[in-house]
């Protein structure tokens, strides 16, 4: 039913949330080792004048958190082959991408992976065996480069 469903995927979520809060904050602590300061100084100065942080970790637990999940669905060429595209590479166009090129805000972005999810003839999802696409990066140089994120799908 759809609150078992709902019930399963957010102790899912709630798992996996706290895995990559787990692994984020390992990560600051290691960055913060990396940034030193003179003896008395802070790390960072808030622009109000009022507020410094003299740790990475001060300054992450005070940042802004955007924990959330996206969700794409990956039309089929035959959805689009009545469409205004003026031909079959249009079509196929349309099904490569998914969202456009943008910049996320932030000292850095934890994340995974997309899976692909599909439903089954029995209603349940599961998923799926296909590849769920490419994810890419725009460099300083304009220049737009794949992702590997290896055989485990983790990167650091």
């Amino acid at each position: 039913t759809g609150d078992a469903c709902s019930a399963s995927f957010q102790a899912k979520a709630d798992e996996f949330r706290l895995l990559i809060s787990t692994t984020a904050k390992a990560f600051t602590q290691r960055i913060g080792d990396l940034f030193t300061t003179a003896e008395g100084e802070p790390l960072l100065r808030h622009f109000d004048g009022e507020r410094s942080f003299d740790t990475m970790e001060d300054v992450v637990a005070n940042a802004e958190h955007l924990e959330h999940f996206h969700t794409y669905y990956k039309p089929t060429p035959a959805a689009h082959a009545n469409s205004d595209s003026a031909g079959p590479s249009d079509a196929l166009e349309a099904v490569t991408s998914t969202i456009d090129l943008h910049a996320d805000q932030g000292i850095f972005i934890a994340f995974t992976p997309a899976i692909l999810v599909e439903d089954s003839a029995n209603g349940e999802a599961h998923v799926a065996s296909l590849e769920a696409g490419q994810f890419y990066v725009k460099l300083m140089d304009g220049s737009t480069v794949t992702m590997d994120f290896g055989d485990d799908g983790n990167v650091l």
